[in-house]
């Protein structure tokens, strides 16, 4: 079976819109402010896609407050998932000087979502693997 990412960047958020108002340096998110939204799927993959699918990102070296937004985010073990349902609103709030990495961003279909569960795997950065 061949599971695809569908995103169309991995690894960073693309800019078009969804800037992020902390600091920037690489793969590395710094909170400027209390309370600073980091968009962790916007932008994620042009054209977007609608309803059954699911989306993921990994964040590593978390210092500080990182907390998920309310409306369907869940956090565990250094990974993000929601549906890809209002993307928009959806990341993590960050405390003032709050830091994290972005491993990787993922959107699945839900079957390759399963597969992906099955074999304990959250995200990849390339375009398809096979499993």
């Amino acid at each position: 079976m061949i599971v695809r990412n569908m995103a169309k960047t991995t690894k960073t958020i693309v800019s078009n819109g969804n800037s992020f108002p902390g600091t920037v340096e690489g793969r590395t998110y710094t909170a400027t402010e209390d309370n600073q939204l980091l968009r962790l799927w916007g932008n994620i993959v042009i054209p977007s896609l609608t309803g059954g699918y699911i989306c993921s990102a990994v964040i590593e070296d978390v210092q500080g407050r990182v907390e998920p937004t309310s409306d369907d985010v869940t956090f565990s073990g250094g990974s993000a998932i929601t549906k890809n349902l209002h993307l928009w609103s959806k990341g993590s709030l960050m405390g003032a000087g709050a830091k994290v990495m972005l491993a990787c961003r993922g959107i699945f279909s839900d079957d390759d979502w399963t597969v992906l569960q099955t074999v304990g795997v959250n995200c990849f950065d390339k375009d398809t693997a096979i499993y």
